[in-house]
């Protein structure tokens, strides 16, 4: 695989993992995720460091960056490994130091899961997890693709409103998909009134594509104020735990990826604000976000092992730490800057009571 050739030379140390060795995988602009990250020198600069470090660290399993790089190779799971390895390279950058793909047994979903690391550098472990933020810019992109799969030698564009949660845009264009594409085999137009999205179909060719976006940083976070609840399964029940939404840097556009006016910051003490300060007394059912919960499993509870969300644009090298002052396992502003020393802070909530 030529991908896989190129950053062999570019970190030769690679050679020993045998990524050379697998088979060959469509790479081209019918993948245009893995496509973008295969023909960006500096992206392939930046994950050759980052599985070679991999590579290094002492007790990592062999297979492992062999299984890292086959994901990143897969259309379908491009995205998120390309987030989970943007993740550890800005921890690689910070000094930090980490155990990547650690097993723990405890965790809300009661029983053991692989979560994505453990720092060791404070007298307790912090378990993390790296998850790729699908803001809507990027859930729109991947919706047009999806169409351009379905009819070949047409492009798509989509107008109209981005302030919509990733359940809202699932719920009313992915899950009709197969409604939509018999509008569209007759039709050069479709509407989806629910998004106040305007689909619309072309012939490709030469010359420029373009569509027009609207976005509402108050409302976008609020469409998207439960998605870090999304993964609570996840959450270590007897350490502290991160969960780590980094927004990857080579694929798709976003005014979020670059910071724009603080819009980034904005949006991630939004969102912590509102899971840390206003939703800690909900006995609602947390299944509601993520179904490998147990259905006892409350809100509240829920919240209470996720002991900060961090918020990462490699592209705007920003990072922001939003530490919950109420979780059974909180982190002090002395230990998160120990953790990593280039992250901003900010502290939620009132510190749990103690006995």
């Amino acid at each position: 695989m030529q991908f896989a050739r190129e950053l062999i030379r570019l970190q030769p140390s690679l050679s020993s993992t045998g990524i050379d060795a697998l088979p060959d995988v469509p790479i081209t602009l019918e993948t245009p995720i893995t496509y973008s990250l295969a023909n960006s020198k500096a992206i392939a600069a930046s994950l050759a460091g980052v599985l070679a470090h991999v590579r290094s660290i002492t007790g990592v399993r062999p297979c492992l960056v062999t299984t890292l790089f086959k994901n990143l190779t897969q259309e379908s799971t491009a995205s998120g490994y390309l987030a989970q390895l943007q993740g550890y390279g800005w921890l690689i950058d910070q000094g930090t130091s980490f155990e990547p793909e650690v097993a723990h047994a405890a965790t809300l979903r009661g029983r053991e899961i692989d979560l994505d690391g453990r720092i060791d550098v404070l007298a307790h472990p912090v378990f993390f997890e790296i998850k790729s933020f699908g803001f809507e810019p990027d859930l729109r992109a991947t919706f047009a693709r999806r169409l351009e799969s379905k009819f070949p030698g047409y492009t798509f564009t989509i107008d109209g409103s981005g302030n919509h949660g990733p359940d809202a845009v699932n719920a009313e264009a992915f899950v009709p998909l197969r409604h939509h594409l018999v509008t569209l085999a007759s039709a050069e137009q479709l509407d989806i009134p629910a998004l106040q999205w305007t689909v619309r179909k072309r012939k490709k060719g030469p010359g420029a594509r373009f569509a027009e976006h609207e976005y509402d940083p108050v409302a976008l976070a609020h469409e998207n104020r439960w998605v870090p609840l999304q993964y609570a399964s996840q959450f270590a029940t007897d350490a502290t735990y991160i969960l780590i939404f980094v927004l990857p840097d080579g694929i798709g556009s976003s005014l979020l990826k670059i910071n724009i006016f603080g819009s980034l910051r904005d949006l991630a003490n939004r969102i912590a604000t509102h899971l840390f300060e206003t939703e800690v007394t909900n006995a609602a059912q947390a299944s509601t976000f993520d179904n490998s919960l147990p259905p006892t499993v409350t809100v509240t509870q829920a919240i209470a092992h996720l002991s900060g969300i961090a918020f990462i644009s490699p592209q705007a090298g920003f990072a922001a730490l939003h530490l919950n002052r109420q979780a059974a396992h909180p982190l002090s502003i002395e230990e998160a800057c120990r953790l990593a020393r280039g992250w901003e802070i900010a502290l939620h909530g009132t510190p749990r009571a103690k006995g």
